[in-house]
């Protein structure tokens, strides 16, 4: 494993130095500490700054319909610096329908009583380079880090209010101006900002949450992940993307010009979006059923060899012309898209017995590699890789290696193939590892020297759950290792695709434990973490200190309290209409979804549609389709929850009773549908027909 370097020994003791309190004023420097802070003064920033000091008074910032505060970026007008500014407009105008000037320089005399507000670098702008200097407010890369920033509210030598934006670098001047949009409020008509000196950087440097599988909504889940500080957007995955889909959208220039436009507003915000795919060469449509184990392995004849049929994609280490044609593709879809960051699979089967299939390689990868499989890897990974930086140096690569778990290691042949491949490819390329204890992902370091994508699934028992608030983001200290200088990327994958106001509790969760590991309720990641009891709700930290927060940025504090009692209840509509056989592996990890715990949850489930259809008239605009998503689950649950309770009362029986009950079990749920069109709700919320189905034929939602 490696060591700190020098540099960033020094970086980390300045960082350490720097987050001791400020003269006369609160806070400490610990995440939990600055929790108190927050809670005190009623902030709501996700995630807590590791720094954060409230002083006496606040700084109006517009009042009696003027604005009485100046943004000031500096002659360079870094982009990301404009970002910010125009950040802080949003929130102003949304606040009080005003917005703040913004200048390239100090204004004029006539603007000597506003506050001013400075955006940017040392670098970038010298008003922050002087008032930082003056102040003595260490603003260098080595005491920031990457992304750091700072927030401090000073005088100048007139008196005038002066507030800093500042960071390291321009991400983190970015970063400073949405959390100072977290500081304002409206009090007594003015608004005003919070006098709170703060100091952050984040534990991982590279956090993925959030999904986008197509342009369109694209730039809205981009502006969630800025404003909770996260870096890095899964794109179009493997499960979507088949072997030619680089090539469709490099040939589609309308797709490709929208895809363009999404990568570059993504990347002016610091955001990289993740192209998804396989290490496919083409397709290989099989008769199989889906799912099936056939479906996994089959044998493809092709020109001279017998390769490797998975999912439908055909697979080969050593076919050099289909390997070109598909760098070519990708080389093209970057050049096409502008994207900047990518994540391939390889084959996914075979366990460790026979890793990727290899024991069914073709005679070409025989002759070429023998019985090195880790040089065949490297081979691909390679490929990929200098596909890509030919292209453009700026591109993130990560992989999958198979098998993906470290548990593989304990097998002296695993290691071996391991510190084989890590030889073989480059220090850059981010490897794909699964959840797991430390000590084995410890392992897994010291066998490789690339930095990890360390992947958490958040429904590690089955992704058709979607229980809206499981907390399993509290591991994410586990993976977090403070001690070397790789870059990391923790992704915390949620994976519901269409349900992203349902599941955005859980992503603002996951941001504060990415930039914050150590938060309150944090915990480590065992051999019996995922299991049913675990995800059954948040523990008391996260569901009674920062689950209130979330839900006042979410839903707004109107209808905070009802909704903190809903996500707390979780309740899930795709759970309750699972009725896997008891027997099948979601059946034995479902065990506990019995008639008591669906009897509680009913109760709970018609207690909180009349809680939330009472607030629903407080919500603001601007939270309503987030709570409106929220409200139509909690319907279906009501309602399935009765019809499941019904259903397990018949059991199995066929007879001309049951047959009657069933009928009033189909006129209950119509009932529900009838509900959610009354309410206004729809299938954009949530697909009521399509579970109601799935309930009464016994089968498990997709």
């Amino acid at each position: 494993m490696r060591n700190l370097s020098a540099a960033n020994m020094v970086a980390v003791c300045l960082w350490l130095t720097s987050l001791l309190p400020l003269d006369g004023q609160e806070g400490e420097s610990r995440a939990g500490s600055s929790w108190d802070v927050l809670e005190k003064h009623n902030l709501d920033i996700i995630p807590a700054p590791k720094q954060i000091e409230v002083g006496d008074g606040d700084v109006t910032l517009a009042a009696d319909n003027k604005a009485a505060a100046v943004l000031v970026l500096g002659e360079t007008e870094e982009r990301k610096c404009v970002i910010g500014a125009q950040e802080i407009n949003k929130t102003v105008k949304q606040m009080s329908n005003l917005e703040l000037p913004v200048e390239k320089h100090l204004p004029g005399e006539t603007a000597k009583k506003q506050t001013l507000i400075l955006i940017g670098t040392p670098d970038g702008n010298e008003l922050v380079k002087q008032y930082s200097q003056s102040h003595k407010i260490s603003l260098n890369k080595e005491s920031l880090g990457d992304q750091g920033y700072v927030i401090r509210f000073v005088r100048d030598e007139d008196g005038r209010r002066v507030v800093l934006l500042a960071g390291g670098d321009s991400q983190g001047a970015l970063y400073a101006c949405v959390t100072f949009c977290r500081l304002m409020k409206v009090r007594n008509g003015a608004l005003i900002a919070v006098q709170a000196n703060i100091m952050d950087r984040p534990d991982y440097s590279r956090r993925m949450l959030w999904r986008i599988t197509s342009p369109a909504g694209a730039k809205e889940t981009i502006d969630h992940a800025l404003r909770c500080k996260t870096n890095f957007i899964f794109g179009p995955g493997a499960a979507e993307v088949e072997a030619k889909f680089f090539s469709k959208i490099a040939s589609t220039p309308e797709l490709a010009r929208a895809w363009k436009e999404i990568n570059q507003y993504a990347q002016e915000r610091g955001v990289r979006i993740v192209f998804g795919g396989w290490w496919a060469l083409d397709t290989a449509p099989t008769q199989a059923r889906i799912g099936s184990r056939d479906y996994f392995y089959y044998p493809v004849d092709r020109e001279d060899r017998t390769m490797i049929g998975h999912r439908g994609l055909l697979f080969c280490w050593s076919h050099e012309a289909l390997i070109n044609k598909r760098r070519e593709e990708i080389r093209q879809f970057i050049r096409a898209t502008g994207a900047k960051a990518f994540y391939l699979h390889p084959v996914d089967g075979g366990g460790p017995d026979d890793p990727e299939f290899w024991s069914k390689r073709c005679q070409g990868c025989r002759t070429k590699y023998g019985d090195d499989r880790a040089a065949a890897d490297a081979h691909m990974i390679n490929s990929w890789y200098s596909a890509m930086k030919e292209e453009d140096k700026d591109v993130i690569f990560a992989t999958v290696v198979y098998p993906y778990v470290p548990r593989f290691l304990e097998r002296p042949a695993g290691k071996q193939w391991l510190g084989r491949l890590s030889g073989l490819i480059p220090d850059d390329v981010h490897i794909c590892l699964r959840e797991a204890p430390r000590d084995q992902v410890s392992l897994w370091r010291e066998v490789e020297k690339q930095p990890l994508l360390m992947y958490q699934e958040a429904y590690y028992l089955h992704w058709a759950l979607r229980l809206p608030f499981v907390s399993q983001f509290r591991y994410a200290r586990t993976f977090y290792f403070p001690s070397d200088d790789r870059k990391d990327i923790y992704w915390y994958n949620v994976s519901a695709i269409g349900y992203e106001d349902l599941i955005a509790p859980q992503l603002l969760g996951a941001a504060e434990f990415a930039w914050n590991s150590d938060s309150p309720g944090a915990e480590s990641f065992g051999e019996e973490s995922g299991k049913w009891s675990d995800v059954l709700g948040p523990s008391a930290p996260i569901s009674n200190r920062l689950l209130p927060r979330i839900c006042r940025v979410l839903y707004g504090p109107e209808a905070a309290a009802e909704m903190q009692e809903l996500l707390t209840a979780n309740l899930s509509p795709y759970l309750i209409a699972m009725r896997p056989p008891l027997q099948s592996r979601p059946g034995q990890y479902l065990a506990g979804v019995d008639a008591e715990y669906l009897q509680a949850k009913m109760n709970e489930a018609g207690k909180m549609v009349k809680l939330l259809t009472q607030a629903r008239g407080r919500v603001r605009p601007e939270h309503r389709s987030a709570f409106d998503c929220q409200l139509a689950h909690a319907i279906a649950a009501k309602y399935l929850l009765d019809a499941r309770l019904r259903l397990e009362k018949l059991g199995e029986t066929d007879s001309p009773s049951a047959q009657k009950e069933y009928a009033k079990i189909e006129r209950l749920l119509a009932e529900g549908t009838e509900e959610l069109r009354k309410q206004g709700l729809d299938k954009s919320h949530v697909n009521f027909e399509e579970l109601s189905s799935r309930l009464m034929q016994g089968r498990m939602p997709g």
